[in-house]
């Protein structure tokens, strides 16, 4: 599944304009339909058989807020692979319903400052779907003869349009997805895109390396040498960069590529390395990163973290253990290593924390526990708390005892003045 925001002034279409009205756009989205003498439909996030004329009212009233030459709406492409398209059937229904479940993923992942999370009819959208493609210049094909620009595409070429107004529906919020990463992760919802697909429909297998991109073994052949030599530029314009020592060799790099199928991962890879050499920070393990994928490094990342995290912790334990030990003589003092293990043994829960802060008190109120470590480790604070409870009900019983005695056989309480009460004594 390849999907794509239309960029107009990166791709050239000029019919993709999105700082103005989206007539042009509609329009040319409504040109296979109208060379069959039909009339183009489109579809929303509850509705269907919606004409262009609505799809340009929807579009070109919700600007509300936006500057005349600020961008009005997106392009977005949704295009299935030939052998996804045979998964399921080259089925327009399914299509129009994955192409739904791809919009709810692209409002959901807007990150707004409120934290509140968008949902598809939070925006104004509209899709068409196209069955064909024709050859355009830029194509290898037209390139080498083979074929002629306007010269439709043989195989199923079925995709989706969709144009999306940069405002939501209720007009209070600019949403751009090609702005700020941390606003919009533009690789996110692609891996989701894909993600969706292969759980809805299943991961479209093939039996042969030709098959699961829909091209013949010679058109096979020809892209995977046109993949080489892409790979070949791109590495030269990189190493131009860099030292002797830190040059790569392409070779190794389209070994690479080709195990990992050329895929929209390996590339996205290459262009974050080629934008680090640029930043003047080469990567280290170039080849690994190459090789990687995103759920890898995500683990790698995760398994870092933690390992750091673990560093940390057992970093502050000693300094505490260091901080009680100073408040001891040359008795009861702690082993850093043995509190570290303890820590470790318990999984640094609540009652070890609280233990060790009962030992800290008392240490720095000079009277230190003895046997640390084991009160530690078997949280003997419980023990100790049950043996002042028992104090305090002998005391307790004590008083209800003398609360019962005659106020004569009372002894006399201390502090009391000297022939008070002789009216008492015998």
């Amino acid at each position: 599944m390849h999907t794509k925001i239309i960029n107009p002034t990166t791709h050239g279409k000029k019919v993709y304009q999105n700082t103005g009205s989206s007539a042009r756009t509609l329009n040319y989205l409504s040109q296979e339909e109208k060379n069959k003498g039909e009339k183009t439909v489109f579809f929303g996030a509850e509705k269907e058989g919606l004409t262009s004329e609505e799809v340009q009212r929807s579009i070109d009233q919700n600007v509300k807020g936006l500057n005349e030459t600020d961008v009005k709406f997106y392009s977005l492409v949704l295009s299935p692979s030939e052998a996804e398209l045979r998964q399921i059937g080259n089925d327009a229904t399914k299509l129009q319903a994955y192409t739904r479940d791809v919009m709810e993923q692209y409002a959901a992942n807007f990150k707004l400052s409120n934290g509140r999370k968008l949902t598809s009819t939070d925006l104004v959208w509209a899709a068409t779907i196209h069955h064909t493609r024709s050859y355009r210049g830029d194509d290898a094909e037209v390139a080498s003869g083979e074929k002629q620009v306007g010269e439709k595409k043989a195989g199923l070429q079925t995709h989706v349009h969709i144009i999306v107004s940069a405002r939501d529906a209720a007009q209070k919020i600019t949403l751009n997805p090609q702005g700020q990463k941390r606003r919009f992760n533009m690789r996110d919802w692609q891996d989701q895109a894909q993600e969706t697909f292969d759980k809805s429909f299943g991961k479209a297998h093939s039996q042969e390396q030709g098959k699961r991109t829909g091209r013949t073994s010679e058109q096979e052949q020809r892209w995977i040498k046109a993949q080489e030599e892409k790979v070949r530029v791109r590495v030269k314009k990189l190493n131009q960069g860099l030292l002797p020592e830190q040059k790569l060799d392409p070779e190794l790099v389209i070994q690479i590529g080709m195990r990992r199928q050329y895929g929209r991962e390996f590339w996205g890879n290459l262009y974050a390395v080629e934008r680090k050499a640029a930043e003047g920070q080469l990567m280290p393990n170039v080849y690994a990163y190459l090789e990687s994928t995103k759920q890898e490094r995500q683990q790698a990342r995760q398994a870092e973290r933690a390992v750091m995290s673990n560093s940390q912790r057992e970093q502050k334990l000693r300094s505490r253990v260091a901080h009680i030990n100073s408040q001891l003589g040359t008795t009861n003092r702690l082993d850093p290593d043995r509190v570290v293990l303890i820590g470790a043994e318990r999984k640094f829960d609540r009652l070890f924390y609280s233990n060790l802060g009962f030992i800290q008190q008392r240490a720095e109120q000079g009277r230190p526990i003895e046997h640390p470590h084991e009160y530690l480790q078997t949280g003997k604070l419980e023990q100790a708390r049950s043996t002042t409870g028992q104090f305090k009900s002998i005391l307790h019983a004590v008083k209800a005892v003398s609360a019962q005695t005659p106020e004569r056989s009372r002894v006399q309480e201390i502090g009391e003045e000297r022939g008070k009460h002789r009216d008492l004594e015998y």
